[in-house]
């Protein structure tokens, strides 16, 4: 299951996942921007971090569907690691302009279960 941050339509949500460390291992977002331009440019930052991770992690779980879009790597390395920061900033900035709003929460990934697996070896 995922989580439902709060449901209002006109409201993007990223949960930023981390471990123990506190750095960053994955985000969940999901929602719509007030107009639909942020709302496909947060949308292509976060799928295309989906499609790195998936190249350079060695095990990742994923989901993206329609209004959501997750991810959670099990092995941090250092390409996960700029990727999922500099995806984690593309988000905020992109929704940063105009009327939107975000919320942005913090999260662990035992909140999470995913029905997607992703191994190194494997097509995504």
């Amino acid at each position: 299951h995922l989580p439902i941050l709060e449901r209002n339509t006109c409201m993007l949500q990223l949960m930023i996942i981390r471990d123990k460390q506190k750095r960053y291992i994955g985000f969940v977002l999901q929602g719509h921007a007030f107009d639909s331009l942020t709302c496909a440019g947060v949308s292509a930052v976060a799928q295309t971090a989906v499609i790195g991770l998936l190249h350079y992690a060695k095990r990742a779980r994923y989901c993206v569907d329609k209004g959501i879009t997750a991810i959670v790597v099990d092995t941090l390395n250092h390409e996960c690691r700029a990727i999922l920061e500099t995806a984690i900033q593309g988000i905020m900035a992109a929704a940063d302009s105009g009327h939107n709003t975000m919320s942005i929460v913090y999260g662990t990934k035992e909140q999470l279960s995913f029905d997607v697996v992703h191994a190194a070896g494997m097509s995504p």
